[in-house]
């Protein structure tokens, strides 16, 4: 089956009960694929007077078709006909994925959690998919009504994080799934997986843990957790591509009344930005953006570290370039706040605001910076 449509089945359609409320297919749409579908299985089972030998080379044509026959009848409504095609299909199949991928749908759209999860594992333990299809079959909400029931899924969703890690070791969001998963079910690894995310990195992996520490256990918490914790990794510079992750680190760690950390992190960050400068081609069509990423990131650490006049020396440069003021007008307020200069301040605070007034939009108060 065409990943790109098992996507949008998974994506589309896993809330959804029919194709009258699918945004991508029309009912003629469906209808027309699914006279080509039965046209071509037919076509094999005749050729084959059957379905197709399990080591013959038309056999994969031929569960991908009828995997496609369960998904025409799933987006014309008639949930259990494609239920039953893919019970068939696993049954006869059950080292093809796709199947397990249609059915999991479906079983999301009747509210079976249980079976959806179980489907997800097969899918993964296959093999099959990518990161993001990983994360969207573990993130699934779990309904909290019956909490045995509830720690039941979350522990079936940890296998699935388990599982696609094994696929995907280096993707950061899987294990921000992983941690946030094990502090949701009290597991006492937690913490340690926790802080040997933080001691191993990169800083990707640690940024993505940290999110999702703060947002199950709070702000409070991981500030107090992270006082007893070895942090020398923070006075090394990041890995190359991890620059932003680590400046984006000591901006938490700022917030979160940590201002040794966030110096520490903000320092090592610096001396990465200056060799990623360097390294950059000038006759790159990217080199402008690459520039004012480095930009971005070394005008937060100058403040973080105290520096506000050299920030704000990069913050002006970049507005006289006509870079986007939405970014840097903040920035500029920031700066000349604590620089003492109220009155600069308000007014390049007042130009932040006149950006949406121009297109009939309140703004909001103004992102905290750095």
């Amino acid at each position: 089956m065409n990943v790109a449509r098992i996507v949008s089945v998974i994506v589309c359609l896993c809330f959804l009960n029919s194709v009258w409320s699918h945004p991508h297919f029309s009912v003629a749409q469906a209808q027309e694929m699914l006279g080509k579908t039965e046209q071509e299985l037919a076509e094999l089972r005749t050729r084959h007077n059957g379905p197709p030998a399990l080591n013959h080379e038309d056999s994969k044509q031929w569960q991908s078709l009828r995997v496609r026959l369960a998904e025409c009848h799933f987006l014309l409504g008639d949930t259990q006909r494609s239920l039953a095609i893919c019970n068939e299909v696993a049954k006869q199949y059950p080292d093809f994925p796709d199947v397990y991928s249609m059915r999991r749908a479906i079983y999301l759209t009747q509210g079976n959690g249980e079976l959806a999860d179980a489907d997800a594992r097969n899918y993964l333990r296959l093999g099959a998919g990518t990161p993001t299809l990983a994360l969207q079959l573990i993130s699934r909400e779990v309904a909290e009504d019956d909490p045995n029931q509830a720690l039941a899924s979350r522990r079936l969703q940890l296998e699935l994080a388990e599982s696609a890690l094994k696929q995907w070791p280096d993707e950061p969001a899987l294990w921000a799934e992983k941690v946030r998963l094990l502090l949701q079910v009290n597991d006492p690894s937690a913490l340690t997986i926790f802080a040997d995310i933080l001691h191993k990195g990169p800083d990707q992996r640690r940024l993505s843990a940290v999110e999702s520490f703060e947002t199950e256990r709070g702000g409070e918490h991981l500030a107090k957790w992270l006082g007893d914790q070895d942090t020398v990794w923070l006075d090394k510079p990041p890995a190359k591509g991890q620059s932003d992750a680590r400046v984006n680190l000591a901006g938490i760690f700022l917030r979160l009344n940590r201002p040794a950390l966030a110096q520490r992190g903000a320092k090592a960050a610096l001396v990465r930005l200056d060799q990623e400068e360097q390294a950059v081609d000038d006759q790159d069509i990217f080199a402008d953006y690459v520039f004012q990423g480095i930009s971005r990131d070394r005008s937060r650490c100058l403040a973080m570290l105290g520096r506000w006049s050299d920030a704000l020396d990069i913050v002006n440069d970049m507005l006289a370039q006509h870079s986007d003021p939405v970014t840097w007008l903040p920035a500029r307020v920031a700066c000349l706040q604590k620089l003492g200069r109220a009155a600069e301040a308000l007014e390049a605070e007042q130009a932040y605001r006149a950006i949406f007034e121009e297109i009939g939009l309140e703004a909001d108060d103004l992102p905290a910076w750095p």
